[in-house]
């Protein structure tokens, strides 16, 4: 067999880098900006059905790195500039999704006019890449000029909202799907911007009868495979919801956050639960008028024992104990003295309102497993007989009949 050398016109560009070990501390640390989501350099994904919940979910994450409040429990060190570009609705509507959630979240003004840059597909144009005559060709003025804006403006994050409306190109060709993508790596990488995408899911694909992964995206797994940090979003199931207490037909305002693929650090099983609340706009036309209602995501936790005792501050539990020591509260949630009533008092909860009357009960069971309280039997002085009573206690643990007991 003959080999025929290959002829360069022009010198290589090629060049093979040496490695030259150096110290670790030396080493620039990764420059995680939010969640473990968002990072400097580097492009995100977020994948989830059509409505169900994903930029609602990503404003509140922008809300969230603007103010360095932590309102979904992560906070970012610093306040950062956040570029949300929805593609699909005008700009107005993006507007009303901000303010609601701000007012919800008790966001200052200020920190909007100061940090958010909020643009629409509607009124200028962001794909990144069309078909040509020759194959692909990149909107180098689109590209380019998001660069600059980024540069100027010292942008910290890109939200692209979603990933369908920023091409022209097959969505089931992985050759192109990741000259799209490879896009967005570039954005990053010349910025040094987290650039987050957001993205459907397949048909078919968390809508109760499949769950979203990391590979559910629509069309090609390509998108995929450049990101380094993958989220998905999935509704509660109908089988999840008499589990959390939550009514069946309440269930889609519920969303389970999890982590579908993680390149640069270890992948956590770990969920994220956010519940979508209704917050009103005020903006009638007339007083009778309520005016625009928008949906705004908020931190929500599955219940549980050690969640609920982890929202009473610890001069609220001083006042459950006091009571409590005084030695007439009974375990038993029929008995005239149950102990949750005293719980529920110094909460200013409402027994009759199922949420509250469940996280009460998951309260008293959270400091009963904490060593806290205990069960215990003892001679009821009115009946006269043996009843359960919930008692401090004393360090040691006491050995007692009863002790560790969960209430129901």
């Amino acid at each position: 067999m003959t080999v025929i050398p290959f002829k360069s016109v022009t010198p290589p560009t090629i060049t093979a880098t040496k490695f030259v070990y150096r110290d670790p501390k030396t080493i620039p640390p990764r420059e995680t900006l939010y969640a473990g989501h968002f990072i400097r350099g580097f492009m995100s994904l977020t994948l989830g059905i059509g409505g169900g919940g994903k930029s609602n979910l990503e404003i509140v994450d922008a809300l969230a790195m603007m103010s360095g409040m932590p309102l979904l429990g992560h906070h970012s060190e610093k306040r950062l500039r956040v570029w949300y570009i929805n593609l699909e609705d005008p700009a107005v509507e993006t507007e009303r999704r901000f303010v609601a959630a701000a007012m919800h979240h008790g966001v200052k003004p200020d920190v909007l006019n100061a940090n958010l840059f909020m643009d629409s597909g509607r009124d200028q144009e962001f794909v990144v890449l069309k078909n040509s005559q020759k194959g692909t060709a990149v909107v180098e003025v689109v590209v380019a000029g998001i660069i600059q804006q980024m540069k100027e403006r010292d942008i910290d994050v890109l939200i692209v909202d979603p990933f369908v409306s920023t091409h022209e190109v097959e969505e089931n060709d992985n050759s192109k799907i990741q000259q799209v993508a490879a896009i967005f790596v570039r954005i990053a990488n010349e910025t040094n911007a987290a650039v987050e995408i957001v993205h459907h899911v397949r048909k078919g694909a968390g809508e109760g009868k499949m769950e979203v992964t990391a590979d559910s995206g629509r069309g090609a797994g390509a998108l995929k495979d450049k990101a380094r940090s993958v989220r998905v979003i999935n509704n509660m199931t109908a089988k999840e919801a008499p589990k959390a207490g939550v009514d069946k037909e309440d269930r889609f305002d519920y969303i389970r956050v999890g982590n579908g693929k993680s390149n640069l650090t270890k992948r956590s099983g770990r969920s994220e639960w956010r519940r979508m609340v209704s917050v009103r706009l005020n903006n009638g036309l007339h007083l009778w008028e309520p005016g625009d209602s928008v949906g705004v995501v908020t931190e929500w936790r599955w219940p549980s024992p050690e969640a609920a005792i982890e929202d009473v501050g610890s001069d609220d539990f001083d006042k459950i104990k006091a009571v409590i020591a005084e030695g007439n509260c009974k375990a038993n949630i029929q008995a005239k003295d149950w102990v949750g009533k005293v719980v529920a008092d110094t909460l200013g909860l409402d027994l009759g309102i199922k949420d509250d009357k469940g996280s009460v009960k998951l309260m008293i069971e959270g400091w009963i497993k904490a060593g806290h309280i205990h069960v215990v039997k003892r001679r009821c002085p009115i009946k006269r007989e043996d009843k359960d009573f919930v008692d401090l206690v004393k360090a040691p643990h006491p050995e007692q009949s009863g002790a560790g007991k969960v209430l129901h």
